[in-house]
């Protein structure tokens, strides 16, 4: 499968925890690309008092990037934008361009903490609603507000985000991996709407695109495939609604 979009990646170097070098930069783009992934949002960590580089900073690596990315994978195209672990001045950094959105669109990709609570969740993601932004919730699988137990989805409070506006990202391996019982819950009851690499090297946080289309491509028909894996992400690069 080709054209497949990917939007949440740590691929961008020296910026988080992810690639260190430009070259290593390159390596992850390259096994993307060999497992079918022709668009990628590069997706930096902004945690506040842990990881915080500057626009300006992140701007700058991804023009080196884009250019030798270009010169080796000419077919590929890079974005930039943000995973934003959420916080009280969210709403105002993207505003200012202090935080990116992803591919210039309204789509912010936003985290949380693991255990945070439900109401805290809701509050973040209405305000970034209520600014004018449409939030995707990044491995959506962690936050155990968003599970009743172990690989059972809470249904009623990731029905409640959705219809508020938010969409619901899971990472690639858990497609095929541990949280697969889980991720087949939100697909059974039409809760999932992206799956993204949340790739940071080349080994164990890695691209394991392969895997999970081989995993999606036993269960699932080609259409809900391509919905999920290329309709959806290119919509967020085009701005629209899904």
């Amino acid at each position: 499968m080709r054209k497949i979009t990917d939007i949440h990646s740590h691929i961008l170097y020296t910026v988080d925890d992810g690639a260190d070098s430009v070259e290593k930069s390159m390596e992850i783009l390259c096994r993307e690309y060999e497992q079918g992934v022709d668009k990628v949002i590069l997706t930096p960590h902004f945690h506040i008092g842990e990881c915080m580089p500057g626009s300006d900073r992140i701007k700058s690596h991804y023009d080196v990037l884009k250019a030798e990315a270009k010169k080796q994978l000419p077919d590929m195209e890079i974005y930039l934008g943000n995973e934003i672990m959420a916080c009280y001045d969210m709403v105002e950094m993207l505003d200012q361009g202090e935080l990116y959105t992803l591919a210039d669109s309204s789509y912010v990709l936003v985290e949380f903490y693991p255990s945070v609570a439900y109401s805290v969740m809701e509050k973040y993601l209405r305000d970034l609603l209520n600014g004018g932004y449409i939030p995707i919730i990044a491995h959506c699988e962690r936050y155990k507000c968003l599970r009743s137990a172990i690989r059972i989805i809470n249904r009623d409070n990731i029905s409640h985000l959705i219809e508020l506006g938010a969409y619901m990202q899971v990472n690639v391996s858990s497609v095929f991996d541990r949280e697969h019982k889980f991720v087949a819950k939100l697909i059974d009851n039409d809760l999932l709407h992206f799956v993204a690499s949340d790739a940071h090297s080349t080994g164990i946080r890695g691209v394991f695109w392969g895997k999970c289309i081989a995993y999606l491509e036993k269960r699932y028909n080609r259409k809900y495939i391509e919905w999920l894996l290329i309709e959806n992400p290119n919509k967020v690069l085009a701005g629209k609604y899904i």
